[in-house]
């Protein structure tokens, strides 16, 4: 870190500054990839696993002229949140603001260090909340992105369909600033979107007006006797402090057989600055698709399966073609 550090040092003197991460300090989870590194996850299995090349995020950074520390903690494998360990290879993270309290997982290491000022920056991942969570815990500013923005290529997997890899940060403009070098198609991620990049930075200054503030209104069980609780209350005072977007709602019936969720005010605006990647959308599950309606009109499941199999906006669409009519 210090032979690059110096090195970039000089670069930037002699007027070959990379952009505004230019010898910005930062850490990654221990399940990324960093040549010449261990990658351990947490894990006695992995101490002595060292890998040759780099995450793809991480030669991301490097190409932005950002600097490596090391490598942060984790629950081994990225699969705990908070139970109690004795094997860890490791001490366990503390949470800076109170060593008593849990920092959030699995991303202990990550949510830990930049509060306690050990780097400016770090890289977490998130299959169910373990970028979300530590960052809630930290008081930093955690994203998951969009699910095919941010490369996962040589970050060791949990789950394909739901990990997802991404910055923590003390603000949101430190966030898009870090989001800027590291989103972007690759090759190498099978689920990574081939779309454009937006500017982060300028569109923190666009405002609210055209997006859409989800919550859920109804998780089922306990809560069905109470749809108008507290959090629905509070999302429900939202629009009187910020104008000019749309407020939905997503209701879950646990006595389907499937998840079967509807927006309360239909689908809102595509974002064009993220070349509709962020477009909202009703959610369908197999029991809708098959679901008799009356007049397979606009408002109901059918016919927005057709619209969208006729605009080609199912990943599945092709292979639905080869299976026949008799594939369900």
């Amino acid at each position: 870190a210090r032979a690059a550090a110096g090195a970039g040092y000089a670069v930037f003197w002699a007027g070959g500054g990379r952009g505004p991460l230019h010898g910005i300090p930062y850490a990654v989870k221990d399940n990324y990839a960093a040549a010449g590194l261990p990658a351990t996850a947490g894990s006695r299995v992995r101490l002595d696993h060292v890998p040759t090349q780099d995450a793809a995020l991480v030669a991301r950074l490097r190409a932005a002229g950002a600097i490596l520390l090391g490598k942060l903690n984790t629950w081994e494998y990225g699969t705990g949140n908070g139970r109690v360990y004795h094997d860890l290879p490791f001490p366990v993270a503390r949470n800076p603001w109170d060593l008593e309290r849990f920092t959030g997982g699995s991303s202990t290491g990550a949510g830990a260090s930049v509060p306690a000022g050990l780097a400016m920056f770090s890289l977490g991942s998130d299959t169910g909340g373990s970028i979300r969570l530590p960052a809630a815990a930290c008081g930093l500013q955690g994203l998951k992105a969009t699910f095919g923005r941010v490369s996962r290529a040589h970050c060791l997997p949990n789950c394909w369909t739901l990990d997802h890899t991404g910055p923590l940060t003390w603000t949101i403009e430190d966030n898009a600033i870090v989001m800027q070098a590291i989103a972007g198609y690759d090759a190498e991620d099978p689920s990574s979107a081939d779309m454009p990049v937006p500017d982060y930075r300028k569109a923190l200054h666009a405002g609210v007006k055209g997006l859409v503030i989800g919550y859920v209104r109804d998780l089922g069980g306990a809560g069905r006797d109470h749809p108008r609780g507290p959090a629905a209350g509070a999302a429900r005072r939202v629009p009187q402090r910020d104008q000019g977007h749309q407020l939905g709602g997503v209701l879950l019936d646990p006595r389907e057989g499937l998840p079967r969720a509807q927006r309360a005010d239909g689908p809102g605006p595509a974002r064009e600055d993220d070349g509709g990647l962020h477009r909202p959308r009703r959610r369908l599950s197999r029991r809708d698709a098959a679901a008799p309606h009356a007049d397979g009109g606009d408002g109901c499941a059918d016919g927005l399966l057709r619209r969208a199999f006729d605009r080609g906006r199912l990943p599945c669409r092709a292979a639905l073609r080869r299976a026949g009519d008799d594939h369900p």
